[in-house]
This record gives C-alpha cells, structure tokens and sequence, in this order.
C-alpha cells in the first residue's frame, strides 16, 4: 500500500511538468541506463587494458629506441608493476645516451631512478649511505637531514631517524617536528 503511494506521488509529481519536461526526462531516464551499462563494461575491460599496456609500452619502445622519452614511460610502469629487475635493466641500457637529452628529459630519467631506489629495501640502503656521504661534507643542509630522516624511517631505524631530525633542528629551530 505504501509503495502505492509513493508511486501516485511520483506520477502526480511527473503529471504537473510541462510535456517537454516529461520528455525529457524519459529520456534522460533511457540514458543513464546506458550510462551504466558502459560503466559496469569499463570496470571489465581495465583488467584487460593494463596486460596490453605493458605491450603498448614495450612496443613503442622497441619500435622508437632512441626516444628516451617512451622507454622513460615504460620504465615508470615497470616500477608501478613492482617489476624492479627490469627496469633497473632498462635503466641501465638507458643511462649510455644521458649527455645527449635536455634537461627536463634527464630530470625524469633522475624521478625514475629515485622511484626504483625508493621501491626496494636494497635501493632505500643506498639512498641512506648516499645522504651521510653527503652530509659529512655539508653538514648544515637542513634538507638532507630531513631526507636521511625520511629514508631511516622506512627503513625502521626509527631511533636514526630521531637522531637525523634532530640535526635538521639545529640547523633551523623554527622547523616545527
């Protein structure tokens, strides 16, 4: 009885509209029917899309060697898929035409390379050594501090990481930790 109601309701409501309110909305009705049959086929084809993408890439980079640019591309994606052999590999292969590239293109070949560092315990070790290395002889950048701070964190040398912050509040007592 009471969806009766709400049905007479809706009818009386959809009854008061003008007739070129009414048809439109009957359309827009049919519409969103489609609207979400298009959305249920794209969730199902994702799965799909990301196995040929991992093609894509590899064949762009094939086919397109000597642009730095899409074997970059493919790079991020090995990363993104914890793929970490393969593009330290392809980074490898990569870093022979480094002097060649512009400057925004090395500035990603260096994000990569970070991304790839930062996605392995062996690679957080290095970035790790690579800032106290850096740090003995700059002493006073406050960024690094924070950076090497960050970097024993993950690593779960949580009590290093106290030491580290510590330093980079020396260095500026207004940063607030």
């Amino acid at each position: 009885m009471n969806v009766k109601i709400k049905l007479t309701r809706v009818k009386a409501i959809f009854q008061l509209l003008p007739q070129d309110y009414r048809k439109i909305t009957a359309r827009l009705k049919f519409k969103m029917i489609w609207l979400a049959y298009i959305f249920f086929f794209f969730l199902l084809a994702v799965p799909l899309f990301s196995r040929n993408q991992f093609y894509y890439l590899k064949k762009k980079t094939l086919i397109d060697s000597h642009n730095p640019l899409s074997r970059l591309r493919f790079i991020h994606y090995l990363i993104g898929e914890n793929n970490l052999n393969s593009a330290q590999n392809e980074l490898k292969n990569l870093a022979d035409d480094y002097r060649n590239w512009d400057k925004p293109t090395k500035e990603i070949f260096w994000r990569e390379n970070l991304k790839l560092a930062e996605a392995s315990p062996r690679g957080t070790e290095e970035l790790v050594k690579n800032w106290r290395e850096f740090l003995e002889n700059s002493s006073d950048y406050k960024i690094g501090w924070l950076y090497l701070s960050y970097y024993q964190f993950r690593l779960g040398q949580e009590e290093a990481a106290q030491i580290s912050l510590r330093r980079a509040q020396k260095i500026d007592p207004s940063l607030s930790l």
